[in-house]
């Protein structure tokens, strides 16, 4: 009994041994680096909404939620507005819905862990559109004085019934027509439709089907002179109106600020050409020209509104043929 009893104990010590000597299971390991978040592009943007592609690299972490937060303050988090993602790593887009027209706000790539943890993206600002033309361009608006301006120029190709706009190329027959027609510089639409719209001649701005939507029209003269006014009636303002720096315009961009908003861009015109060559394209990155619906005593010219390149001067009434083709803003009814 005694020999039995020993090797019993020496049994259970082997056992004792090897259960000690056994390696416990490695913890899951802990990510020492943040899952990755991009804003990558946005696309299809409306008056209350937008589609954005974002990348998520988990990096190691075990996430458990992904989506865009936003709001309009800076910063938002998972405690403001908030759209989840479909997908939880690699590339996807979010659509966010129910936004505000005209409105900027601030979105994030949010990533929450299965352990609770919240990680963001760096933030990018999107600005809702204001109005949408019937093509489905869209348009930021700013006040200015008693006013609300569309801040790009006008690029529709429709009038307000849908009925086309003329798109004539041809020098001489844009000389010569006497129905309203559009154009782009050099028509080329593919380089310039993007950044400087569409350019009208005052057939176009007079006709009655309106190239407008509904609750919109194109400036008067009056009604620049009253924005003038309300901005202190100061012919060296036209510096307030110029988008800034040399991207767009020529040096020097004289006086170029800004402040209300307006944006105005060089686009250019068409018109007759005091070497008589009629219909031609001129001025890109020097002037920036908009008709006013005011025509001139002759009969046969419109006002317009310029801004140049070596001016802070606005130039609200300089009188223009009818053929000739410039850049369209609108004005809120």
């Amino acid at each position: 009994m005694k020999a039995i009893a020993k090797l019993f104990v020496l049994v259970i010590m082997a056992m004792a041994i090897m259960t000690g000597c056994k390696k416990p299971p490695s913890p899951t390991p802990i990510p020492t680096v943040p899952p990755g978040l991009t804003i990558v592009s946005q696309s299809n943007l409306k008056l209350g909404s937008i589609d954005l592609k974002i990348n998520i690299v988990t990096n190691g972490s075990n996430i458990a939620a992904v989506g865009i937060c936003y709001g309009t303050a800076k910063y938002p988090t998972t405690a403001n507005s908030k759209t989840a993602a479909s997908t939880l790593t690699g590339t996807t887009t979010v659509s966010i819905t129910g936004l505000q027209p005209n409105t900027k706000y601030y979105v994030r790539v949010y990533a929450v862990t299965k352990d609770g943890n919240s990680y963001y993206s760096k933030e990018k600002r999107i600005w809702t559109y204001g109005l949408m033309d019937v093509d489905g361009n869209g348009y930021h608006t700013v006040k200015i004085g008693p006013k609300i301006f569309t801040v790009e120029n006008l690029k529709v190709t429709h009038y307000r019934n849908g009925d086309k706009i003329a798109n004539i190329t041809a020098n001489m027959a844009w000389h010569n027509s006497t129905i309203g027609a559009y154009c782009y510089y050099d028509n080329d639409s593919a380089k310039y439709d993007s950044i400087y719209g569409a350019m009208y001649n005052f057939y176009a701005v007079r006709d009655p089907r309106g190239l407008a939507p509904k609750g919109w029209h194109i400036p008067s003269f009056d009604e620049w002179i009253a924005v003038a006014k309300a901005l202190g009636s100061s012919i060296h303002m036209g510096g307030s109106f110029k988008e800034t720096g040399t991207n767009h315009w020529k040096a020097p961009n004289t006086g170029a600020t800004n402040t209300t908003g307006f944006t105005a861009l060089p686009a250019g015109d068409r018109g007759d050409k005091v070497d008589g060559s009629l219909g031609t394209f001129t001025d890109l990155g020097t002037d920036a020209v908009f008709w006013t619906t005011t025509l001139f005593s002759d009969g046969k010219s419109a006002l317009t509104t310029v801004f140049m390149y070596n001016w802070d001067v606005i130039n609200i009434g300089g009188a223009y043929l009818y053929d000739s083709g410039f850049s369209v803003r609108l004005v809120k009814n």
